[in-house]
């Protein structure tokens, strides 16, 4: 395993928990670092449980600890502020921040220093892929044994989302309309459209599609962007 490969692993695994996803949402609101008291008492967790999910998520670089003075004696305390890596811009501002969306906004901030170099797409691919297996609850149950029923799970998935798919089974395609990261996807488009192709391909892995896909156009900006299904193997960005 790479060293990217290891930040990529790292990353999903600290975002996999919404007890850390909402410590990380509430260093990111805040302007002034926060104790591990002031989490507990903002999140209702045990001070023992924020500081293992502290260490978890510093352990991602997607939180920095440092030292308070209060000029009295005994040990400093540490106060904790989210790192540059983890504060991007809040996301569809009237909804609220999932546990996916947030995983997206931290691989483009990752993307956007170079960390995965020239295998971006893979990596937010595998990383969408393995939160599809981590959050089973999130995405549709259908068993798919048909193209008609992958084209069904798509277009179910991709309308929670916001996409607003429109399916044309005839043509074995679902076309989105509407692109909910359009402004991030103007400055990372292969991490938000590569996530997102993962998410489609780890929600027909699970069903047992005999099928997968691959963007056949992509246009977030129009929005229109095609999701096609081909046989596997799926065809991958850089084929286009």
């Amino acid at each position: 395993m790479t060293t990217s490969d290891r930040s990529a692993f790292t990353t999903h695994r600290a975002l996999a928990s919404q007890s850390r996803e909402q410590l990380l949402h509430l260093l990111n609101e805040s302007d002034e670092v926060l104790t591990i008291s002031e989490l507990a008492d903002r999140t209702g967790l045990h001070p023992n449980t924020v500081r293992e999910h502290l260490n978890i998520l510093i352990a991602a670089e997607l939180v920095n600890s440092e030292s308070q003075t209060s000029g009295g004696r005994g040990r400093p305390k540490r106060a904790y502020r989210a790192t540059a890596t983890s504060s991007v811009p809040n996301p569809r501002s009237s909804q609220e921040t999932d546990s996916l969306e947030l995983l997206c906004r931290v691989l483009a901030a990752q993307a956007a220093q170079d960390n995965f170099g020239s295998s971006t797409w893979e990596h937010v691919e595998n990383s969408a892929r393995q939160w599809v297996h981590d959050h089973a609850d999130e995405v549709p149950t259908h068993e798919v044994n048909t193209a008609e029923q992958a084209i069904e799970v798509i277009t179910e998935l991709l309308d929670q989302r916001g996409f607003a798919p429109v399916a044309e089974p005839n043509e074995q395609r679902v076309v989105l309309h509407a692109c909910p990261y359009g402004e991030l996807a103007a400055e990372q488009q292969q991490v938000i459209c590569g996530a997102h192709l993962g998410l489609v391909l780890g929600a027909l892995e699970r069903a047992g599609s005999p099928v997968k896909a691959r963007f056949a156009d992509i246009d977030p900006f129009t929005p229109r962007c095609v999701i096609q299904l081909v046989d596997p193997p799926a065809i991958r960005e850089d084929q286009l």
